[in-house]
Parts: C-alpha cells; sequence; structure tokens
C-alpha cells in the first residue's frame, strides 16, 4: 500500500554524527589523515577540511546572511562547484589536524544551534538534486545537509578502514532522503496517469519507495505498489554509494534485481543525491 511520505526531522542527529566523526578522527595517526579516499586527488584530511566548509558556509548564508560569492544561476552548476571545493581544500591543507578537529567540533556545534532554531515544516531554497530550482520545505534541506556529512564520514570510514556508520537511527533517514532523487531522475519521462516505478532497498535500514505519475509530475509515496511499471530491489549498502557516486550504475545493476520495464528500472540506477 502506498502511503504519503512523511516529513524527515533529522535535527537531534546532528550531534550524534558530529560526536561519531570527531571520535573517529581523533584517533588517527598521521598516516590516517592523509589516507586516500574515494574522491579523486583527496586524503582524509582534505574531506574533513570540506566538511569545515560545509558547516561554515551554511552559517554563513543562512544564519548570517552573507551571500558574497555565492553563484545565483543554475548554468554549468557543477563545474561551478566543484571549482569552489577544490580552492578550499587546498587552501586548507597548510591547516593542521588539530586546527581541522576545532573547526569541525565549533561548525559543528553553532551549525546544530542555527539548525535547531528553524522551522523544519516551512519552506525553504531548493534541494537541487531533488527539488531543482523549486523550493523545498526546510525538513528536506536539513535531510540534506545531514546526508552530505554523513556521506563524506563514510567516506572517510572507507579509507582508514573503520567500522561503517550503519547505526539504523542515522541510517534509516538517511536512504529516506536519498530517495527524494527519484521524482527528479525521472522528471522528463512522460508514462501514462498513474504508472508507478518502484524502489525497494533492502537492509535493516531499508524501505520501500515508489514514483507514481500524476498530472505532469512524478511524486514520491512509501510502500510498494500494486502493478509497477518497473520495479528495482537494491541493498542498502549500494543503494547509498549508487546515489553519491561511490558505484557506476552499470556495477549497481548487476548488484541488484531489476524487473518490469528494464529500461525505466536502469534510470532509476542513474539517481543522484549529491552536486558534483
Amino acid at each position: 500500500m502506498l502511503r504519503p511520505v512523511e516529513p524527515i526531522l533529522v535535527v537531534g542527529l546532528f550531534r550524534i554524527e558530529r560526536a561519531c566523526l570527531l571520535e573517529l578522527l581523533t584517533s588517527l595517526d598521521p598516516p590516517g589523515w592523509v589516507a586516500p579516499t574515494v574522491c579523486t586527488g583527496w586524503a582524509v584530511r582534505d574531506i574533513a577540511a570540506h566538511l569545515v566548509a560545509d558547516d561554515l558556509g551554511r552559517l554563513s548564508r543562512s544564519r548570517d546572511g552573507h551571500v558574497t560569492g555565492l553563484r545565483t544561476d543554475r548554468a554549468d552548476l557543477v563545474s561551478f562547484v566543484n571549482a569552489q571545493n577544490e580552492a578550499w581544500v587546498e587552501a586548507m591543507r597548510r591547516i593542521s589536524p588539530r586546527i581541522l578537529l576545532t573547526l569541525l567540533e565549533l561548525g559543528g556545534r553553532e551549525t546544530l544551534e542555527h539548525f535547531e532554531t528553524l522551522d523544519p515544516l516551512a519552506m525553504g531554497g531548493p534541494v537541487w538534486w531533488a527539488t531543482g530550482d523549486d523550493p523545498a520545505p526546510v525538513w528536506l534541506d536539513l535531510a540534506r545537509e545531514l546526508t552530505e556529512r554523513w556521506h563524506h564520514q563514510q567516506q572517510i570510514r572507507d579509507a582508514v578502514r573503520a567500522p561503517s556508520l550503519d547505526d539504523p537511527n542515522l541510517l534509516r533517514p538517511v536512504l529516506a532522503t536519498f530517495a527524494h532523487a527519484l521524482p527528479r531522475t525521472f522528471r522528463d519521462v512522460g508514462l501514462p496517469e498513474g504508472a508507478a516505478i518502484e524502489l525497494a532497498v533492502v537492509g535493516e535500514s531499508g524501505r520501500a519507495w515508489s514514483i507514481v505519475r500524476t498530472g505532469d509530475e512524478w511524486l514520491l509515496h512509501e510502500g510498494r505498489a500494486a502493478a509497477p511499471h518497473a520495479a528495482v530491489e537494491i541493498g542498502q549498502e549500494d543503494f547509498w554509494r549508487l546515489v553519491t557516486k561511490g558505484i557506476r550504475p552499470e556495477v549497481a545493476e548487476r548488484r541488484a534485481r531489476l524487473s518490469g520495464d528494464i529500461g525505466m528500472a536502469r534510470l532509476m540506477l542513474t539517481s543522484v543525491a549529491i552536486i558534483g
């Protein structure tokens, strides 16, 4: 049975995520800080520096109203974001791990304090990979912020062979947030009214979602469709890695189960829930 998606309320999870990150980074020896990661050209310390930028940039824009250097158009957004990230990371290579830890502790605390002041049910700015240029509810924007921090911490954990941060209390809302990428993936697909595409994420933190053609758009629902036009069943780890570009669609396809219209099922495997 299909159900409307409910708001994903995550503010209380930022403290947990950051505490886990600081505990991990504090435990690293010097070689651990320079271990290569899945992000081409970036070591562990570079991802940590990128997370500092996430914190300070969000506080500057959202809390302080500081928009100098902020891009307002969407033309070639990915190239702009990638160049901005590279410039920041290059500059931060002059900063010691000890100072990175201080900045992550400060940024984590102040972003949490700021997020706690926001009305999650109000409308805010767009979440590009989910809503394009259209406004999104604040709860979705905050959930996106959590997925950004969570998946980068996962990349660090992979690099230093630390246990995965797969506590269902964190992973369930992360996966549910990533599911909001599906309607945008199918935005140019004009199947008949009522057609449904189903995604089942298998694992302790997984669940099923379906997008349904409604008027001229696709709407996300929780649950399995009665007779989906296409369906994908995929493990929870493969799903999060897929939508964060940690594995390629063809790799995910070999591990997943596709049924119905295979072309539409393969299109689902092109979903992306990051910019870059």
